[in-house]
């Protein structure tokens, strides 16, 4: 299928039919055809060479649901080569349940375009954008990739102590992080606390974002000292237990760490600040 061609007709067709809606007063103009076809093996899950995000089973699941009841006319954004920039998911159901697949060719699709399209509906989570970055070779992000497996922390537990650590608030981090432009400083800080992090591993909400915000900043207290807390936790780790707040589990964490030292810590919750 020669969508190159396709696209010029359209192109030639579009202007004569909004010549004709502009002289009769018609309304709107038409800025591209839904098309509708069975040969659905001829679109490509790639684009720019670079594969799309991995199906989500979740996804798939609920839209068999809807489309075996009723098939909306939804259009996939297609390229001239054919390359989908979105409608993975409903090609995949389209084919399982035998169904017709509708789409538009756009002129100038790209790779930004596919994040910016699933971003705004909502469909992409850290690892989609995660593994978009890996597949565009950027080594920000192969390293993150990395040290999340090493360390079994989701994509949001390492962006909220890279925020910390960076002293750069967490929704630019998370914006940088989605336009793949983040950039992460002090890499061996980053390893050294999230090593260091697994020692509270014999507490079952250890890798939670209240617990490790709160272990971060006692963390990164100058007088802080690693030796010491491992000193404290094995004898008074039954001491480490659920918290509702970021505050409370970091004044639980400085009295924990401050029975074993004569340099004790002490943290305000009513202030927020160590004293």
């Amino acid at each position: 299928m020669n969508f190159v061609n396709d696209m010029d007709k359209e192109k030639q067709l579009i202007g004569m039919v909004n010549d004709y809606i502009r002289k009769n007063n018609l309304g709107d103009e038409v800025v591209a055809f839904i098309k509708k076809t069975s040969e659905l093996d001829k679109f490509s899950s790639k684009l720019e060479g670079i594969e799309n995000r991995q199906l989500s089973s979740v996804n798939l699941r609920d839209l068999t649901k809807s489309m075996s009841k009723k098939q909306l006319m939804i259009p996939a954004n297609v390229t001239p080569k054919g390359e989908l920039i979105d409608g993975n998911h409903r090609l995949a159901v389209a084919k399982k349940l035998g169904l017709p697949y509708y789409y538009y060719i756009s002129e100038d699709g790209t790779l930004d375009d596919r994040i910016g399209t699933n971003a705004n509906m909502r469909r992409w989570d850290a690892n989609n954008y995660l593994q978009e970055h890996i597949e565009r070779k950027n080594e920000e992000y192969i390293w993150l990739k990395k040290l999340c497996n090493r360390c079994n922390m989701t994509i949001d537990g390492l962006l909220l102590v890279i925020s910390k650590i960076s002293e750069t608030q967490l929704p630019i981090i998370k914006e940088e992080f989605k336009n793949g432009t983040l950039k992460i400083e002090k890499r061996d800080f980053i390893e050294m606390f999230i090593n260091d992090l697994t020692d509270f591993a014999f507490f079952k909400e250890y890798k939670s974002s209240r617990f490790v915000s709160a272990f971060l900043d006692l963390y990164m207290y100058p007088r802080y000292n690693h030796d010491t807390m491992l000193t404290s936790i094995e004898k008074y780790g039954k001491d480490l237990v659920s918290q509702r707040t970021t505050r409370e589990y970091l004044s639980v964490l400085s009295k924990i760490y401050s029975k074993c030292t004569k340099s004790k810590i002490k943290y305000s919750i009513e202030f927020n600040t160590f004293l």
